[in-house]
C-alpha cells in the first residue's frame, strides 16, 4: 500500500507570491512567515536546494511516479494555496488525488482533533482514504476538484469557533507577553 497524506503541506521553499502566504502569515493562525523562513534555513540552507523536487515538490518537472494523494488544507493557513496547487499538479500528472479545504480553521487544526470537530473529521477522512489505498481502488478524476469542507453546523460550529478564538487569544497573549519581556 502506497499513498500520500499531506496536511497543510509546504510544497515549495521558493518565495512564491501565493495570496494565502500574504493574508495569513502573521502567526495568529499558528504559522508565521518568520517560522517558514526559519524552516527553510534549517531544511534548505543552500538556496539551490529551494527548487529541488525532494524539498519542494511543487517545483518538480515530473510527478507521474507518485502514489495517490490526499491533500488537506485549512482556510486560514499561509500554506493553503500551494497545497491546493500541488493537488492540481498531481492531477495533471495523472495521479489520483483528493484535495479538501477545511473552512473556518487554521494551520495545525488536525492536531487539535480532540477539541475541534474539523480536526476529528479530517482524521476520519484520512483513515477512510488509507482504507481505500489498501484496496488500491483508484480512479483519476479527469478534472481537478477542490472539495470544500464547511464548518460544522449549530452548536458544533459555535464550539469550534470558540475553541479557535481561544487558541488565537492564547497566541496573541503570548506574543504580547513576549513583547513586554523582551522590551
Amino acid at each position: 500500500m502506497f499513498a500520500q497524506i499531506l496536511y497543510y503541506p509546504l510544497t515549495t521553499f521558493e518565495d512564491a507570491p501565493f495570496a494565502s502566504r500574504s493574508l495569513y502569515d502573521s502567526g495568529y493562525y499558528l504559522l508565521s512567515r518568520d517560522v517558514m523562513v526559519k524552516a527553510r534555513e534549517v531544511y534548505t540552507p543552500d538556496e539551490k536546494m529551494w527548487v529541488n523536487p525532494y524539498t519542494s515538490p511543487l517545483e518538480a518537472d515530473n510527478l507521474s511516479d507518485l502514489p495517490p494523494a490526499l491533500v488537506i488544507t485549512a482556510q486560514f493557513d499561509p500554506l493553503r494555496d500551494e497545497g491546493e496547487l500541488y493537488g492540481e499538479k498531481l492531477n495533471e500528472a495523472g495521479i489520483p488525488v483528493k484535495t479538501v479545504r477545511y473552512n473556518g480553521v487554521m494551520h495545525g487544526f488536525v492536531s487539535f482533533y480532540q477539541v475541534m470537530k474539523s480536526g476529528d473529521t479530517a482524521l476520519n477522512q484520512t483513515a477512510a482514504f488509507l482504507s481505500q489505498a489498501e484496496k488500491e481502488d483508484w480512479q483519476k478524476k479527469e478534472q481537478y476538484e477542490l472539495v470544500i469542507q464547511d464548518t460544522p453546523e449549530g452548536w458544533g460550529r459555535v464550539k469550534e469557533e470558540v475553541e479557535a478564538f481561544a487558541i488565537a487569544a492564547f497566541l496573541v497573549g503570548k506574543s504580547t507577553l513576549n513583547f513586554f519581556i523582551n522590551k
